[in-house]
């Protein structure tokens, strides 16, 4: 499955990116991608801020856990459903975007 993980500083425009190549990806007439699945701190660590999620080395490595899990999940729903059999691993990414 394709996968692009974004990453940089941040307010620099990752997730203004993630949602305008994802709206691109969607709209292209060859209808290649038909899903896009962000996966972020928010989803990962509902009960956290973003600034609590990496507040100390064990809190990030929890963070990044939790998204790397995500991703897997999302990988493996997608490849059952088109009838393939497992999924990749990620180093905490998204199916098609990651926002950070």
């Amino acid at each position: 499955m394709p996968s692009l993980i974004l990453t940089g500083h941040p307010c620099t425009g990752k997730t203004t990116f993630a949602h305008l190549l994802a709206a691109r990806a969607l709209r292209h007439s060859s209808n290649i991608i038909t899903h896009v699945i962000h996966i972020r701190e928010s989803t990962s660590c509902p009960d956290q801020t973003k600034a609590q999620c990496y507040s100390n080395s064990h809190t990030e490595k929890t963070t990044r856990a939790a998204l790397k899990s995500e991703f897997d999940r999302a990988v493996m729903s997608k490849s059952t459903k088109d009838g393939g059999g497992g999924g990749g691993g990620g180093g905490g990414g998204g199916t098609n975007n990651k926002e950070g």
